[in-house]
């Protein structure tokens, strides 16, 4: 059968009582099969259609519109541990400077967004965020928002303050118009994202050389904005997540720090939807966030013993994993590197011989007999069993056929390559 017998996504999206709705092939007819949303706590956020941030409830699917594309937001579960993430006026120091919340609409479209003031021109100015306590040898991640005022270019840090030396300490520099980003001193990553209205989303993410203690984020120490009175820049959702090598969706907060969960999106009970001895599984998502390994789909029984999964690895190559304890060993196969972007994956198999394509590539074929000792009947989208690999990131469909899909077609009927293609 060439028409998948379950799928999710593909612009069609909905929700029913909190739940995903997928659409199952029955008698001929697709109907709506409801994937239960795990996620506790009212502390998620999404991209709406307007591009706006908003807040999600508790257990519901974060159907995100970040670059225009519905897609599910599937992330690990995150604390942001600076406070005041959009209270800037609450911060301990400001030095030459005014700071004046809830003065310009921000990225949740809404006018609480902070305006950074120098009072004095030409003077020297400081701004010091609340202190974060850090553990050695973790990655920290730090992510905000700006906008240009009068001001256009910012340079900042974070680390020890005791230590603002080396590798203790990360300094970088943001173009408020074009939203560069460069790192001048220490070790990390930059990156930014326009997300509208002239807000750009800036990242720096330090390699795991942050010495314990407290820190903060600060303007460079001598720092002069401009050379005149009265210019300043915007400032909104300032985010501190560490043991983190991707900064996540943000994550307001106030008088302390907030802890998001992660998004578990399950279906069971499908064990006639499944291929129990061949079979196809599509993904098509959408993967900036690079840095580890994350599962993209498993399908198993409930357990472990049995397993067909989809895997992006740390080292960003797509693999292919059956388990089976009645298995010729673990079957494996993985493609290419591949950069950041979007992926579409088809993963076929059947006793003998399975076969992976990613974005039309050629398929990838690996030998080996298998069969399941019990029903394949739970799928789970983007998470797994371990909380190190689960999906960080935005799917946009997912398919299941019940008949392994040919690596290619002449007579225009669905195959690997032609479903994978971008």
């Amino acid at each position: 059968m060439s028409t998948p017998s379950i799928k999710v996504g593909q612009g069609n999206w909905g929700i029913k009582a909190g739940n995903l709705l997928g659409y199952a092939n029955t008698d001929k007819k697709f109907v709506a099969r409801d994937f239960t949303v795990g996620r506790l706590l009212d502390t998620a956020t999404r991209v709406n259609a307007s591009g706006n941030i908003e807040g999600v409830n508790a257990n519901v699917p974060r159907i995100d519109y970040f670059g225009g594309q519905a897609s599910l937001l599937v992330e690990p579960s995150a604390t942001n541990s600076m406070f005041y993430s959009q209270f800037i006026n609450s911060w301990p120091t400001k030095t030459g400077l005014t700071i004046t919340d809830n003065n310009a609409i921000s990225p949740d479209g809404t006018q609480n967004a902070s305006y950074i003031q120098q009072t004095t021109g030409g003077a020297i100015v400081s701004l010091i965020s609340p202190v974060v306590t850090v553990a050695s040898a973790q990655p920290q991640s730090v992510s905000f928002y700006a906008k240009a005022g009068q001001v256009t270019s910012v340079t900042l840090q974070f680390g020890t303050p005791a230590l603002w030396v080396g590798s203790t300490r990360v300094r970088f520099t943001i173009d408020l118009l074009t939203g560069g980003i460069s790192i001048i001193s220490g070790t990390g990553t930059a990156s930014s994202v326009a997300v509208g209205n002239g807000w750009y989303k800036y990242s720096v993410v330090t390699a795991a050389t942050v010495a314990s203690g407290t820190t903060s984020i600060q303007t460079v120490t001598n720092t002069v904005f401009s050379p005149n009175s009265g210019d300043g820049f915007y400032l909104w959702g300032v985010q501190w997540e560490q043991n983190t090598s991707t900064p996540t969706s943000y994550i307001p907060t106030t008088t302390g720090s907030v802890t998001r969960n992660a998004d578990v999106i399950s279906l069971t009970g499908v064990a006639g939807l499944i291929g129990q001895t061949e079979g196809t599984i599509y993904m098509e998502v959408d993967i900036r966030n690079m840095a580890r390994e994350t599962y993209l789909i498993r399908i198993d029984d409930g357990a472990t013993a049995n397993i067909l999964s989809l895997r992006k690895l740390a080292t960003n190559e797509i693999r292919t994993t059956i388990i089976a304890p009645t298995t010729s060993g673990t079957i494996n196969i993985s493609s290419a590197v591949f950069a950041a972007g979007i992926l579409k994956v088809a993963f076929a198999y059947k006793s003998g011989e399975i076969a992976l394509s990613v974005n039309g590539a050629t398929a990838l074929t690996a030998n080996g007999t298998f069969s399941f000792a019990a029903s394949l009947n739970r799928i789970t989208l983007g998470s797994n069993t371990s909380a190190s690999s689960e999906f960080n990131d935005r799917i946009r469909a997912a398919s299941i056929y019940q008949t392994r899909l040919p690596n290619t077609t002449t007579d225009g009927s669905p195959s690997l390559q032609s479903i994978t293609t971008l």
